[in-house]
Formats: C-alpha cells, sequence, structure tokens
C-alpha cells in the first residue's frame, strides 16, 4: 500500500490516468453517442415532439382513425417518457462523477503533502489496520489474481507476481479455502 501510494505521489501520468478513467474519457473522442443512441437527447426530444405535433395535425385532418391516433400517440410518448428517463439518468451519472473527481482531486491534494513513508513507518500496528481498513473494502483472491476494492474506486486486478507474499495463519476454514487465507497481501501492509 505504501509503494502505491507514493507512486501515486510521485507520477503526474498516473494521476492524469485515474483523472481520465474518472471522467469516463479512455482516450476517445469525447462528445461522441454510443451506437444506437441519439448524440443528443435534446434533439431526439425535439423529434419526438415535432413527430406528436405532426400526429395531432394529421388526426385534426381526419387524415388518421382515433384508433390509429391513440397507438401512435401512445408510442410516441412512451418514446418520450424514455428519452426523459435516459436524461435523468445522464444526468444523476455526470453528478456522480463529478463528485467522484472532486473527492479524487481532494485526496490528491492531501497525498501530495504526505509523507506516506514516514507515517507508515511510525504508525503502530493497529494504526496501519485502521488506514488500511479505510482505505480498502475488501481483497478477493482468485486462483489467478487478485481484485482489489478500494473505496469509491474501481477494482485493481493483480497478478500474484506483483505482490509480496507473507505467511499467516487461518483456522476454522476448508483446505482450499487455507490455502489462500494461509497468505495475506504485504502488498496491503507494506
Amino acid at each position: 500500500m505504501v509503494k502505491g501510494l507514493h507512486l501515486f505521489r510521485h507520477d503526474e501520468g498516473l494521476r492524469a490516468a485515474v483523472r481520465r478513467r474518472l471522467s469516463g474519457r479512455t482516450g476517445g473522442s469525447p462528445g461522441r453517442g454510443t451506437p444506437g443512441r441519439p448524440a443528443s437527447p435534446a434533439k431526439a426530444l425535439k423529434t419526438l415532439t415535432d413527430k406528436r405535433k405532426k400526429l395531432l395535425d394529421l388526426f385534426y385532418a381526419d387524415g388518421i382513425s382515433r384508433e390509429g391516433f391513440r397507438e401512435a400517440e401512445r408510442d410516441l410518448i412512451a418514446a418520450i417518457e424514455a428519452v426523459t428517463g435516459q436524461v435523468e439518468r445522464d444526468a444523476q451519472e455526470v453528478r456522480a462523477r463529478d463528485d467522484l473527481e472532486a473527492r479524487f482531486e481532494q485526496v490528491a491534494a492531501v497525498l501530495q503533502n504526505l509523507d506516506i513513508e514516514a507515517l507508515w513507518s511510525q504508525a503502530t500496528d493497529e494504526e496501519r489496520r485502521i488506514l488500511v481498513e479505510g482505505l480498502v473494502e475488501s481483497v478477493v483472491v482468485f486462483p489467478d489474481h487478485f481484485e482489489i476494492h478500494i473505496h469509491g474506486a474501481p477494482p485493481l486486478h493483480v497478478l500474484p507476481g506483483e505482490v509480496v507474499m507473507k505467511g499467516s495463519q487461518i483456522v476454522g476454514v476448508g483446505d482450499a479455502e487455507r490455502r489462500f487465507c494461509n497468505q495475506t497481501l504485504a502488498f496491503v501492509l507494506n
């Protein structure tokens, strides 16, 4: 953990990569719509509203039956509600992403001024445990990799060769679990 925080503190490229990931940009062109979805929900709403108005004009001009009008209007209303719902979901995603970006910047600012190596070397085991618990949500051990869940961040996938292992004793679990539990992840504590 200390090595990871040290790297994060001193590597602007890593912080920039995290910022890109949090903002939803992965190097592609920003502002493009996803396939099968209009680039602009505002345009989609305008198109649907215009179609509804034309349908109403057609109905008033006796160009469509009452039943045909009801069915077409029901479809248009459903489409308008779907686009409106998507607009709200998109807005919620933007708010959540903005909040996550703001929290990231706060953490980055704290880490920039924090000498984690000195702090870690002076911390007791209990203080280290509290620090790790505050940062790490869970560690899931798979046969071929570890998945580390940091609070508020996407999971990290780590290969066994990328960590230093220390032995520990865990009792009360089955053989397969014991094999995994008998190894603690030293990178969480080192």
